[in-house]
């Protein structure tokens, strides 16, 4: 086998790389939405318990 590869061999390897980056970055996009989703529904949750404890402490208010 040849030592040398000729333009066409790198060319073709260049062009898997870009895909395969390619193919990367749009998994990498993906999961950051994902993520930005699962920290709306946190947020949330975070703020429903937080009206839940207003509540709570109301009727803790009353009964003293």
């Amino acid at each position: 086998m040849s030592g040398k590869h000729g333009n066409s061999d790198i060319t073709t390897a260049l062009t898997a790389i870009n895909t395969e980056i390619d193919e990367t970055l749009s998994i990498a996009d993906s999961a950051a939405t994902e993520i930005g989703l699962a920290n709306a529904e946190v947020d949330k949750a975070y703020a429903e318990v937080a009206l839940a404890n207003t509540e709570v402490d109301k009727w803790l208010l009353k009964l003293l």
